[in-house]
């Protein structure tokens, strides 16, 4: 048994992702008699404790973990095991049970609790307490709604119980109060299955075509044409809600139109600050997809373009990538904002952000991102054989990102003027990408795309009698799913004009 197990153990990412009090307040959970674990298992964590927070120490394996937990005793690897899944059992119930203490939803429990052992008093307390907590909450959400309706369902149905006296007025208030009540789960209605449908648009538009998703569109529009937007609208003070969501079914319902986006960002802008961080990131993270999608198929291009720079820079100015799910920038994101700065020529804000990053992205993730980065940066900036030390920082063959850096590779002796050898990396590249059974179908659909049109500029530059410039430029107007096509427009122009001296430069 090697350390290469231990650190292996399902267990062990749990404890690399405890901060310094939930590593102690894990260890206040393992003694609390109310669960009755066994001592063992205190002793094992902190065992495993002293090598925090990487277990990686070549010292960590099973037989040395068995040792101080019954010294002196033959190893029994059955033993071992079994204490190591009842910790991993512990450390996922103690992050369950962490959440929930903290989760709003634990009132409704409680007030379900005390309503069945008809505590009155305690129920009107904890009713009072956790509407103000959700009033009073930083924003408003989908959850807000939902929240909202099941407390304010907890209170009508308390005061009916409780009331003796039974009067008109009384019931008049009471509807009225059931009808304003309902509104706030319809919100939460429409902002989940707009959510939802848009989700589908976006990944269908990855991994299918965006012209499959008739489905999707029919039912969507359905929606709008059956006015139930409309017929809640002027009936609450969460209007503005309504308004938002509808606004951007419409976008992606009519991806590519400017005025549709700009129609709901302005709206949603007006509101911002209304809304709590989570809506407010989901919102951003929308605009950015809605202007991804207008690049790709608009007649607006430049004015996506330009508006996807702003939104990346809003939204790491803003924190927006900070929610529930996470307190870093995401890989895939970080990865389009690099490249979205390349494309803009934006060099002097694309450094800006590479060198206020290192907080902002997940210690798992930072010295690859980084690496990463610079050797873009290099490349557009000229300096090769910078970019070049940055890629051979990375393990090209096990980093997620590793046809981009095949991909820029190519590129970097392509400007430099390597035609000759290109072809013969070319041919291993496309041999690459046909081996590769991992690759998904529409990821290999562009990366094929991209080395077809790559294979022809390096002939042209050649001076292949074979290959016409003007009709490839014609060809890849056609063609979206294609990476860096801007970049092979651009070698193409230059390919094309009359002048032989231009066959030979970048």
């Amino acid at each position: 048994m090697n350390n290469l197990q231990v650190f292996k153990h399902e267990l062990i990412p749990i404890l690399r992702s405890f901060s310094e009090t939930e590593l102690q307040k894990f260890a206040d959970f393992l003694s609390s008699p109310y669960f009755s674990f066994r001592k063992n298992l205190k002793l094992l964590y902190y065992t495993l404790f002293q090598f925090h927070p990487l277990y990686t120490h070549i010292e960590l394996t099973k037989e040395y973990l068995y040792q101080k937990l019954f010294p002196g005793k033959k190893y029994k690897y059955s033993s071992i095991r079994d204490l190591m899944s009842k910790l991993h059992k512990a450390a996922r119930m103690f992050l369950a049970y962490n959440r929930f203490s903290e989760d709003n939803y634990f009132s409704i429990l409680m007030l379900k609790e005390l309503r069945e052992r008809n505590l009155t008093v305690q129920i009107k307390k904890e009713l009072k307490k956790a509407i103000n907590k959700v009033e009073y909450s930083d924003g408003i959400d989908p959850e807000y709604f939902m929240l909202k309706f099941r407390l304010e369902t907890e209170k009508i149905n308390f005061n009916v119980s409780t009331d003796k006296h039974i009067t008109r007025k009384k019931i008049i208030k009471h509807s009225k109060q059931i009808k304003e009540n309902s509104i706030l789960l319809i919100i939460n209605y429409i902002s989940e299955i707009v959510t939802n449908y848009i989700y589908l648009i976006i990944e269908s538009d990855r991994f299918i075509s965006a012209k499959t998703d008739k489905t999707i569109q029919n039912i969507a529009k359905g929606i709008i044409d059956d006015n139930m937007f409309g017929q809640i609208t002027a009936k609450s003070k969460f209007d503005f809600v309504i308004k938002i969501y509808r606004l951007l079914l419409k976008a992606f319902l009519n991806r590519g139109s400017w005025d549709e986006y700009t129609e709901y960002s302005t709206t949603f802008n007006k509101y911002l600050r209304r809304f709590g961080r989570d809506e407010a990131s989901f919102h951003y993270s929308r605009m950015i997809s809605c202007c991804i999608l207008g690049s790709k198929y608009g007649n607006s291009r430049v004015k996506f373009d330009e508006e996807l720079l702003k939104l990346y820079n809003e939204f790491l100015n803003g924190s927006y990538y900070i929610n529930k799910k996470t307190r870093y920038i995401p890989a895939n994101l970080y990865r389009a904002i690099i490249l979205h700065g390349i494309k803009m020529n934006s060099l002097g804000w694309l450094y800006k952000v590479i060198s206020e990053a290192d907080s902002k992205l997940h210690p798992d993730d930072r010295e690859n991102m980084q690496n990463y980065a610079r050797a873009y940066y290099s490349f557009a900036t000229g300096n090769y054989d910078e970019a070049f030390k940055y890629i051979n920082l990375l393990d090209i063959n096990y980093y997620i990102f590793k046809y981009d850096l095949y991909i820029l590779k190519l590129r970097i002796y392509y400007d430099r003027g390597n035609y000759d050898s290109l072809l013969d990396q070319i041919r291993n590249f496309k041999q690459f990408i046909r081996n590769d059974k991992m690759l998904p179908k529409h990821t290999k659909c562009f990366h094929n795309n991209f080395v077809y049109y790559f294979e022809r500029i390096v002939k042209l530059s050649l001076n292949s009698p074979r290959i016409d410039a003007d009709s490839l430029k014609l060809k890849l107007k056609k063609v979206n799913d294609i990476y860096h096509k801007e970049w092979i427009m651009n070698k193409l122009d230059i390919l094309s004009k009359p002048v032989q001296s231009y066959r030979k430069t970048s």
